[in-house]
């Protein structure tokens, strides 16, 4: 340390009373001069992991897994090992491994997901503006899935495949995805409605009955199905034979699905952004009746915002159908690629330069997509929050929601009339073109609201599932969880990280000058602004240039985010403070 005391005449004498402590120091900015053959000795510095709460609230939790299971979170390129209780939110990817090996999720509407060995899955967020339900996207293997009843006027429980979507009608069904892209639905108790990607062709499967769906999106006739006797393994097996004689035309199809699945969410996005400048507009006037108190004016304004909310609605729920399905198709893609690495197909050279080709023109695609996906993930949650809230007030089926889950609303619409709402027939929307009306009603027994189902962030820790001392459920998953240790498939892991998408998705940028500069805490290289530089900044701050125009930045002690280009006030030093006397 060096001493800051004011010198006289004489000699300054030892001092030999206590020394200061580390915070009581001096600050770099009034510490004299050092003397170029004085050497200080510093400790390197350790930076600490940094460990990034959650947006979103969790989707589900990993109430039990038995074996090696493992999770890729929505905002990481690598997967990480899963553990009991993990909370799972909207874009994190779970993986089982091949061989005796199993997960249950615990959905955040006490719905079970019991994902079977060799299955991957991702978790989607809701998109419902009221009374939603979760949403899942198998990639491949199987699962089992027990829905819990849905409640009055709640949407029903959808599942993603890269060729068919899933609307659950019933309570219980057993799902599985072939390395060929088809699907096999076997339906233990309830009905489940298979329907293609525009929701046409719907097809319900009963109780007692399982299809398999193919690349067009058409099931097959029914026919019986027993849980306890079916050989899923002896169908992967031929599955993965038809893959190897047709990995051409199965990567053809899937990329020719990317295309298509591209440009109907070009059309979506422009269709979205004159949603929202009408609603805004709209929403805008019926306000202005509400303020005044107008019930009479309320009404006849409000018809229309109701009538573009109810579209809003429909554009969200198609919004996360197509990235779902585009997402199943990548992965389809990227895991015929796997197994010719593997060995487990071995397709002719020209039907392998047939896929190469086809990887090579989606490759530019999926690394643009992987690199943003999490960042439109927030903007469609934030757009999705801005809906919500005009369609809890306006909509007539979100103000009986708001009743019914206690949800607070101003003085004025609290006291409009909860009438039950029912989607006209006929109704027919004005900015998506070409997408038709299909609302899914769920057709066992309803649930009466007991409480609450709203989610919080930490929804899985204060709230105990009921379904926990079910001895019926129990059973059936120890029957489940023994079918699953007789399973086997092929062990094949699809990875596919871009060094220079892992670069940009861990470096933070600053598009311009007037952006925030995030500083490290012990003196990290920063990069900033479109021409930026690194520069190294000390643990304890200082003058330094930033930004492509060059201004100057105060940094604050311990390195502080601050904004270029607004005036900023340089933090005083850390003032030193004698120490008691005893």
């Amino acid at each position: 340390a060096f001493s800051c005391g004011k010198k006289s005449g004489k000699e300054e004498k030892k001092n030999d009373g206590p020394r200061p402590m580390k915070h009581q120091m001096m600050g770099p900015e009034m510490a004299p001069p050092m003397q170029p053959d004085m050497k200080v000795a510093t400790k390197p510095a350790v930076e600490k992991p940094v460990v990034k709460k959650p947006t979103t609230p969790a989707e589900a939790v990993i109430s039990e897994m038995e074996g090696k299971v493992e999770v890729k979170k929505a905002d990481a390129d690598d997967y990480v090992v899963a553990t009991k209780d993990m909370a799972l939110h909207a874009g994190d990817q779970v993986r089982v491994d091949a061989e005796k090996a199993n997960a249950k999720l615990r959905m955040w509407d006490e719905s079970t997901v019991v994902l079977g060995p060799g299955a991957e899955a991702v978790l989607n967020a809701g998109a419902d503006l009221a009374n939603g339900s979760p949403s899942i996207t198998m990639l491949t293997g199987s699962s089992n899935l027990m829905v819990e009843p849905r409640e009055e006027d709640q949407s029903v429980f959808t599942v993603y495949t890269p060729s068919a979507v899933l609307s659950v009608l019933g309570t219980e069904f057993d799902v599985g995805v072939s390395d060929a892209g088809t699907v096999k639905l076997g339906v233990e108790e309830g009905i489940v409605e298979v329907s293609d990607q525009e929701g046409n062709k719907a097809v319900e499967v009963p109780k007692g009955k399982q299809v398999i769906i193919g690349l067009d999106g058409k099931p097959s006739a029914p026919k019986a199905y027993n849980a306890e006797k079916e050989d899923w393994g002896k169908w992967y097996e031929s599955e993965t034979k038809v893959a190897g004689d047709s990995a051409d035309t199965l990567s053809k199809t899937a990329v020719d699905r990317i295309e298509e699945l591209k440009k109907k969410v070009a059309d979506l996005e422009a269709s979205i952004a004159k949603m929202e400048a009408k609603t805004t507009e709209e929403a805008g006037k019926v306000e202005t009746a509400a303020a005044k108190d107008d019930t009479k004016a309320y009404e006849k304004e409000a018809q229309p915002l109701v009538n573009t909310l109810t579209e809003a609605e429909m554009a969200s729920k198609r919004d996360r159908k197509l990235e779902a399905i585009m997402m199943a198709n990548a992965y389809q893609l990227r895991r015929l690629q796997a197994l010719v690495k593997a060995g487990v197909i071995k397709p002719k050279a020209a039907k392998l330069k047939i896929m190469n080709d086809l990887t090579v023109k989606v490759n530019p695609w999926f690394d643009d997509y992987q690199a943003r996906r999490y960042r439109d993930a927030a903007k469609r949650r934030a757009r999705t929050l801005r809906w919500r809230n005009m369609y809890l007030r306006h909509h007539p089926r979100g103000r009986v929601y708001a009743k019914n889950h206690k949800v607070r609303l101003p003085k004025f619409y609290s006291k409009l009339p909860a009438k039950k709402w029912k989607p006209r027939k006929n109704f027919r929307p004005v900015y998506m073109s070409g997408v038709k009306y299909h609302p899914r009603k769920y057709k066992g027994k309803k649930r009466v609201v007991k409480t609450s189902f709203a989610r919080n962030r930490n929804w899985y820790r204060v709230r105990k599932s009921p379904r926990a001392m079910d001895k019926k459920r129990a059973k059936k998953l120890e029957r489940l969880r023994k079918r699953n240790l007789h399973m086997k498939r092929r062990r094949v892991v699809v990875t596919h990280v871009n060094p220079e998408i892992r670069k940009f998705r861990r470096t933070r940028r600053v598009p311009g000058p007037g952006s925030r500069v995030i500083v490290g805490p012990m003196g990290r290289k920063v990069l900033v602004g479109p021409m930026g530089r690194k520069v190294l900044i000390g643990p304890m701050g200082g003058k330094v240039l930033v930004g492509p125009m060059g201004r100057k930045v105060l940094v604050g002690p311990m390195g502080r985010r601050v904004v270029p280009g607004r005036k900023i006030r340089k933090l005083p030093a850390p003032r030193k403070r004698r120490r008691a006397m005893r």
